[in-house]
This record gives structure tokens, sequence and C-alpha cells, in this order.
């Protein structure tokens, strides 16, 4: 009697009673890790993978604590009367990740306060606060938002009004309220052209390759049950079900490929740097529509599994099932080797990494032909089972297309003809080497130590 034999042959009270005899310690982890998952969506799995997903944090919330405090310490002297906080409110607020958006902020926040204290000295000028008078600054002061496209900062306009408004207009109060915010708004800015935010290369780098690490994961595992037994309709489903978590990396990943587009704007550490964002956007799309073609292979593997709609029990005969978890499991390996490649091209380092994705691919079209000679055997013995013999041969040619080693290598090197001129990785600070490589037209490559994601849990390890 098989194992799974034995477990449907123990009472399901018995096997909760089992499972409840857990230690207290392992169920306090489950919870634990349950309740991180939910907090965090995509956490750290490892300490060593830690500081890379912490220090960009880390750094922004020290920029924008230490902009406070300094906007605080330079408004008590250069203003008098009671203590005012606005300018240490603008400096968070102008302060933002990169430094295209904190100039831009940084304009936004000065006109939504300028634009509210003209509407309030007119109002107060000419005809005091009343009911009508605050109702008429308050729609002056948006609708001048609006003109002014002040965005999310319009609603600043009126509540600027409105706070001098409640001084009578009082010279005072209109000075502290505009020196205040052109502190906030000037150290914000002095923060983001004198000590501009890191490019997050490494960031977006890893967050492209770890997509392709948790896709690899899910076809392993299903590659190891498909090996292991006849499928069932349940892991099926579980396996649709871990896509769409896939698909959450998918879209943390892009977010993070823009932002580098965003952290390269106006940013002196991206003088004389390759623009990274093209490698990493078209290796993203790539994995992408991978995450398309395999989930159009499991929803019709659903299907076709015993207790789906089509309740075809045993269209997998056992060669096909060991053959199959054998493409399943190459498929992974490509896709880590693709992970690794695109890594590795950001870092300056594709032409180590390239001929192990070419032998990947090459080892996947051997075990796909031999997947294909076995579902011609004879096939019109189940002439049923083609829509899911169709589906899993046109997705692994698909996949075959999308990793292509040499129309990756076609589109590298046009990237790097566009980039002439430029380094590829390393510092990120404008210095002697990055001048030089710019007066010589050469590509420089300054690889760097980044962490290698583990296949089984998408967390990293040490190059």
């Amino acid at each position: 009697m098989t194992h799974s034999t034995l477990m449907h042959a123990v009472p399901a009270r018995l096997r909760r009673r089992d499972r409840s005899r857990r230690p207290l310690t392992a169920r306090l982890r489950g919870l634990a890790v349950r309740y991180l998952d939910w907090a965090w969506p995509g956490h750290p799995k490892t300490l060593r993978e830690a500081p890379l997903r912490i220090y960009p944090t880390a750094v922004h919330l020290l920029r924008l604590t230490t902009g406070a405090v300094l906007s605080y310490l330079i408004t008590v002297v250069v203003t008098t009367g009671p203590i005012d906080l606005t300018g240490s409110l603008t400096a968070l607020l102008v302060l933002q990740a990169s430094t295209y958006t904190t100039l831009q902020m940084g304009a936004v926040r000065i006109g939504a306060v300028l634009t509210g204290v003209g509407v309030a000295l007119a109002v107060t000028t000419w005809v005091g606060l009343t009911w009508w008078s605050l109702a008429l600054a308050i729609g002056s002061a948006l609708i001048l938002g609006r003109v002014f496209r002040l965005g999310p900062q319009a609603l600043e306009a009126p509540i600027s009004a409105m706070l001098i408004l409640a001084t009578a207009g009082q010279q005072i109060a209109v000075e502290t309220r505009v020196v205040t915010t052109l502190v906030g708004a000037g150290i914000g800015i002095a923060f983001a052209v004198l000590l501009p935010p890191p490019v997050p290369t490494r960031v977006a780098a890893h967050a492209v390759r770890r997509v392709a690490a948790v896709q690899a994961t899910l076809l392993r595992r299903a590659g190891e049950a498909i090996a292991d037994h006849p499928l069932r309709r349940s892991e099926v489903t579980g396996w649709l079900d871990q896509s769409l978590q896939v698909g959450e990396q998918l879209g943390r990943a892009s977010q993070q490929v823009g932002d580098l587009t965003d952290a390269r704007r106006f940013n002196p550490r991206a003088i004389g740097t390759a623009d990274l964002s093209p490698v990493l956007r078209s290796g993203l799309d790539i994995l992408e529509r991978s995450q398309v073609a395999l989930r159009t292979l499991f929803w019709v593997m659903e299907r076709e599994a015993p207790g789906g709609p089509r309740d075809r029990s045993g269209y997998l005969d056992d060669d096909l099932r060991e053959a199959f978890a054998v493409v399943l499991n190459d498929v992974a390996d490509c896709l880590d080797a693709f992970g690794d490649l695109v890594h590795a091209e950001a870092n300056g380092q594709a032409e180590q990494v390239h001929d192990s994705l070419a032998y990947t691919i090459e080892t996947l079209r051997e075990t796909r032909a031999r997947l294909t000679e076995l579902m011609l055997v004879d096939p019109h013995d189940d002439a049923d089972g083609w829509l899911l013999r169709g589906t899993v041969l046109h997705s692994i040619e698909a996949m075959l297309e999308l990793l292509d080693p040499v129309a990756r290598a076609a589109d590298r090197a046009q990237w790097q003809a566009e980039q002439a001129g430029r380094i590829i990785g390393g510092d990120t600070l404008l210095n002697r080497d990055t001048l030089a490589a710019l007066r010589t037209g050469r590509v420089r490559t300054r690889p760097r130590r980044v962490p290698h994601p583990d296949p089984e849990n998408g967390a990293d390890q040490p190059a």
C-alpha cells in the first residue's frame, strides 16, 4: 500500500488530530509567515536578501527626517513669533524618492501656497472675512489650482487661503507662511540636487530576476507532482491560484522598473551611466508573456483533469507524464537562466551567462522533441485529447520563442550601440572613470557582487 493510499485510509479526524499535535513553535512560525505575507507582500525570504530590500527605504526615511529637522532649525532662525512647522511639513511633502519628482513637487507646492496667499490677501483687502467671502476664497483657490494644474496639491491653495483669512491677513502671518514654505521647498530641492537619491538599478534588476525564479519554482512543483502520480484537478487549481501570485510579482517588478526610469531623470548620479530601463523592461515583458502561456497551459490542464468539465480520467499515461514532467523542469531551468541573464545584463556580465541560457534552451528542444514523439504515437487513439496536447506543445514552443538567446543577444547589441560610451554597472556617481569612458566612447563593464535567487523559494544566494 502506497503512502497516498495510507493517507486516504486514515480517517480525516485522525489526520486533523495529528496536525494539531505539531510543535507549538512550528504552528507559531506558520502563523507568523502568513501574517508577514499579508502585512508585507513580497517580503524578503532570507536574511541575505533583506539588506537589498530594506536599504532604499531606510535611506529615504533618513532623508525625510533630516530634511524636516533642518527645515525646522532654519525656520527658527529666519522667523519670529510662535514656532511654525510649515517648513518641516513642506520638506516632508517635497522630498520624494526621485530627483525629478522632488523638483516637480517643490514647484507645485510653492505655487499652491502662493496661490492661496494671494487669494486670501485679495479677499481681506476688499471685503474682509464673512461666510460668503470664505466661500468665494475657497472656490477661487480651487479654480486657480485647476488652472495652474497643481494636481494633488490643489487643496493646499484653499488651505493656505483659510489660514491667512483666520489671521485677518496680518502681514506677519503672510510672511511666515510664505517664508516657511520657501524654506521647506528649498531644503527638499537642495537634498535632491546636492544629495541625490541613488538610482535603484540593483533593486529593479533583482525584482525582474525574482519573477523568473517564482515562475520556475511553480513549474518545478508541477513537474514533481506530475511525475509522482496521476493529475488531480485540485492540484492544477492550486497551480492556477499560485500563478496569480506570480502576477503580483510582475506588478511589483513593473513598478520598480518604472521607479528606475523616474529616478534617472535630473539625477546627477545617472550622468555617464547606461540607461538599463529598456533592458529590464524588455525582459519583464518577455516574462509577462511567458506567464500568459503558462496560465493557458494550467487552465487547459484543469479542464481536462479528472473531475473537470470534460472529466477525462487517464488522459496522460505514465510515459507521457514522465516526459511532460521533464519538459516542465527544463522550462523552469530556462526561466532561471533567462532571469540570470537579464540580471547579468544590468551588471555588464551578459557574456558569462548567455551560454547557460543557450544550453538550457537546447536541452528543452530535445525533451520537447521526445514529448512530441510520445504524443504522436497513436494520434487516432485519443482524438479528444488534442486540446490538451496541442496546448502543451504550443505553450512550450511559445516559451522557446520568447526565451530565444539569439534574439536576446540581438536586442542587447542594439541597446549597447545606443548606450555607447556609458558605464554598465558599477558606481553610479559621476567620477573620473565615468568621464574617461564618455571621452573614449567605450562601454565599460564594472561587475557587482549581487545575491543569487534560490530557485526553491525565490530568495537570493551569493553569486
